[in-house]
């Protein structure tokens, strides 16, 4: 993670300290949400692990939904879906909850293609 993506982050969880939520942009939604949830992990949130999961996860189906309403729309941007993998990676020996949203989510797109 680079310092832009790193320096937003922390406000989400200085946000989330102060009032209890964070927002987010729809663009990089997914890849924030992943940053906040280490984040969060790393420093004991359970709270803000908890919402940045549940945003994650529904960043995930918006897009998810928005690609098979509009077979132009992908559904997770590849530079996106690295950085995301790539933040995800960092928790993976002690939680797996946002990579099985993000598997979960790919396979039933794959399979309401028609693709396997």
């Amino acid at each position: 993670m680079g310092l832009p993506e790193a320096i937003v982050v922390i406000k989400a969880l200085l946000s989330y300290l102060y009032s209890g939520d964070y927002s987010s942009p729809t663009s990089k939604a997914l890849s924030l949400h992943a940053g906040v949830y280490v984040a969060a992990l790393k420093y004991d949130i359970p709270g803000l692990q908890s919402l940045a999961g549940t945003k994650f996860e529904l960043s995930i189906k918006e897009l998810a939904n928005a690609a098979l309403l509009d077979s132009s729309v992908e559904l997770v941007g590849m530079e996106e879906l690295s950085i995301a993998a790539e933040i995800i990676d960092g928790t993976f020996q002690r939680d797996d909850k946002l990579r099985m949203h993000l598997i979960l989510t790919i396979l039933a797109s794959g399979n309401s293609t028609g693709e396997k």
